[in-house]
């Protein structure tokens, strides 16, 4: 669905006199909100990092990153291990400029950094990470919103929850945000159930072998 179709929609419940930059927001917000409840599948992206040699970020760091799932190594391969950035100061603060393979990732200020700086070389370092969804527009194409389209009406039932409250209306606004919720349990039942042939298992080990 596009964006121009989900604003048609909106307008036949009545909000044909409200401003789009208005709708545009109701759209955003509900598309948000749906976006930051849990780690979605939809939301999955990988990247191959690379590196110039002398810096700990990599020069090709993805614009719509969100948060990371995993970095892993993939020459070993292994996990890369995250750490806070107040336990790399004061656990590797004077070895900040080592060079090597990493072992290990932080952030400052939502800044990637991995340790050792890699060399220019390194091609093996690849990092799966949540996307973050970009604001909609008056002319967004179905390909720019992450979520699947059809669960794309979720985002028309939170639109509309929130403009039916602005308008002063509880009762319809109530409406459609239990609409939205009960479409939200639907997502959740087919988004994450990807296979059927074997029951989910969650292997025990300690942690960190995972990254070793």
């Amino acid at each position: 669905m596009t964006a121009a179709e989900m604003l048609s929609l909106i307008d036949n419940h009545g909000f044909v006199d409200t401003d789009e930059a208005d709708k545009l927001i109701a759209l955003n917000d509900a598309l948000w909100d749906l976006c930051s409840r849990e780690p979605w599948p939809f939301l999955e992206k990988s990247i191959a990092l690379t590196f110039d040699g002398s810096s700990a970020t990599p020069t090709n760091f993805p614009t719509d990153f969100k948060s990371a799932l995993s970095v892993v190594d993939t020459q070993f391969p292994r996990r890369l291990y995250p750490i806070r950035i107040e336990d790399f100061r004061s656990q590797l603060g004077a070895e900040s400029s080592n060079t090597g393979d990493p072992t290990y990732y932080y952030f400052l200020a939502r800044s990637f950094f991995v340790w050792p700086v890699p060399p220019s070389t390194n091609t093996t370092t690849v990092m799966t990470y949540l996307a973050r969804q970009t604001a909609l527009t008056a002319d967004s194409v179905e390909a720019d919103i992450l979520l699947p389209k059809e669960h794309h009406v979720a985002i028309i039932d939170g639109a509309l929850s929130r403009l039916y409250f602005e308008d002063d209306d509880p009762e319809y606004a109530a409406d459609r945000m239990q609409s939205f919720e009960k479409r939200l349990q639907t997502m959740r039942g087919e988004l994450w159930k990807v296979q059927y042939d074997r029951a989910d298992t969650i292997e025990v080990v300690d942690e960190d072998d995972l990254y070793t």
